[in-house]
């Protein structure tokens, strides 16, 4: 459910949403803010600025702010989300004159998540009714609320998905201009050839590299799949620190977790990643100015998410990459995992070398976040395939696991009631260290006497043999602190 408090603008963002995530959408007054409790939404959205509220301030008469205050003190904690104020064009005030100062009445939503809504309808060239009718709600109309609608979309597929995990990048004619092995990729491309800083800056696509350096900042795993010989791709696609290094902006082979070079198939190389960094295609996301090589992945391998243009603002505002808690830098974890996948040698003496530390607890209230997260995406190491509600720390255990290369944090948590294990999950990231017994065992030393039990469903065939591996004990390549 969704719960929109702000009768006003509203009403017309209620029947786009609820379109878009097929999920009740209640609309309430701002003041309703005991339905917060009673519905117990998974996304709050609130209008405080509603005309009545605004009106006031915009004829120099200031109104009592304390009710838009005791929401907000009210909201604390929860996952609110307020909408921004909509300022009059400065057009109804004059041009270019001294408007009200609103500074005081915006100051009550400070520090808190806020949608700029009119920069959203701004962006996409959606005028307010202001400027057609003068001073009023400052709404955009059905267009504006399709609008806003989207955004609100895409904060709840954070809320209740999360982002993806991997954005898959082409290279050619993509984040690069042209082809890496033409002979004007230098002059086309300074940032990682000749000439000087300015121009290496201007003739860059500032824009999507700046993009996609906004969505790894968000715990997101930046991957490379390019048509190219993986010689030359070393070679040239490295950014000169005379040109573009120091703007921290150019993105360079040392910014993707996995590289794929070659001349196959598309989808077999995006299966590839996925292998290397235990994720499913459905985390993926692709990045690619081809329509054949998008035809193509949608054909043979249709669970990955193609990116829809305009790219820059599907990497920024889209529902596949926005993110609503603090962001996990997850690269040295996964470069870990890419590390160990691609091990064939001694791989008991590989992982022995690999310094691997397991930890186990009782859960803490701020474990919670991270449990529910875990429960939302594991599908492959899921032992019972439960999904049971997480209102406390009660009867909840939590694994962590580091290694020389990476702090893999919270990886595994696991539900002991009334003497069995209800639920048990594992992220798929550790699942090539070979730790997932071990951290079964570990929990299962401090429930000695509780029932476990597998429930196999579609997708947890990695369980297989869990149980009984963690029944011998720790393995001989994990330490346990």
């Amino acid at each position: 459910m969704i719960l929109l408090l702000g009768q006003c603008g509203y009403e017309r963002v209620a029947a786009p949403l609820r379109e878009l995530t097929g999920v009740e959408v209640v609309v309430a007054a701002w003041t309703q803010v005991e339905l917060v409790e009673r519905l117990n939404p998974e996304l709050v959205c609130v209008d405080l600025f509603e005309h009545r509220v605004v009106m006031p301030w915009l004829i120099g008469e200031r109104s009592d702010l304390g009710p838009l205050r005791t929401v907000v003190k009210a909201l604390e904690g929860r996952l609110a989300v307020y909408r921004g104020l909509r300022r009059p064009m400065p057009g109804t005030w004059g041009l270019l004159g001294r408007g009200p100062d609103l500074a005081e009445l915006e100051g009550v939503v400070e520090g808190q998540r806020v949608l700029d809504v009119q920069g959203l309808w701004a962006r996409h060239g959606l005028p307010t009714d202001d400027v057609e009718f003068g001073s009023g709600h400052g709404e955009a109309g059905l267009l504006g609320a399709e609008l806003e609608a989207s955004w609100i979309h895409a904060l709840w597929v954070a809320q209740t998905r999360g982002p993806a995990k991997v954005l898959v990048c082409d290279l050619d004619d993509t984040l690069i201009h042209g082809l890496l092995v033409a002979q004007d990729f230098a002059e086309k491309n300074p940032a990682w050839g000749t000439g000087d800083h300015e121009e290496a800056w201007w003739r860059l696509k500032r824009g999507l590299h700046e993009a996609v350096r906004q969505v790894a900042s968000r715990g997101v795993v930046l991957a490379l799949c390019t048509r190219n010989d993986l010689g030359l791709l070393c070679e040239r696609f490295r950014r000169r620190p005379d040109a573009c290094g120091a703007l921290g902006l150019a993105l360079d082979l040392d910014d993707f977790t996995v590289v794929e070079a070659g001349f196959g198939p598309k989808s077999e190389a995006l299966r590839r990643i996925a292998d290397r960094l235990g994720v499913g295609l459905d985390s993926l996301v692709l990045l690619d100015d081809s329509a054949f090589e998008n035809a193509e992945v949608q054909a043979r391998a249709p669970e990955v998410v193609l990116l829809p243009q305009p790219w820059r603002e599907s990497l920024l505002l889209g529902p596949s990459f926005t993110s609503l808690g603090p962001s996990l830098d997850r690269r040295p974890s996964y470069r870990s995992r890419a590390a160990v996948s691609q091990e064939t040698g001694d791989l008991e003496g590989f992982l022995a070398g690999m310094e691997l530390i397991i930890q186990v607890r009782d859960a803490v209230a701020s474990d919670l976040p991270r449990v529910r997260q875990l429960l939302a995406r594991v599908r492959q190491l899921d032992l019972t395939g439960a999904r049971p509600e997480v209102v406390d720390e009660s009867g909840w255990m939590v694994g962590f696991v580091r290694d020389r290369l990476a702090d893999h944090g919270l990886v595994c948590a696991g539900l002991f009631r009334a003497g069995r294990l209800v639920t048990w999950v594992c992220s798929c990231r550790v699942m090539p260290h070979r730790v997932a017994a071990s951290l079964l065992w570990a929990m299962r030393r401090e429930h000695p006497r509780a029932l476990v039990q597998r429930v196999p469903t579609e997708r947890n065939g990695a369980t297989l043999g869990l149980i009984e591996d963690s029944e011998r004990g720790s393995a001989a390549w994990v330490e346990v602190a």
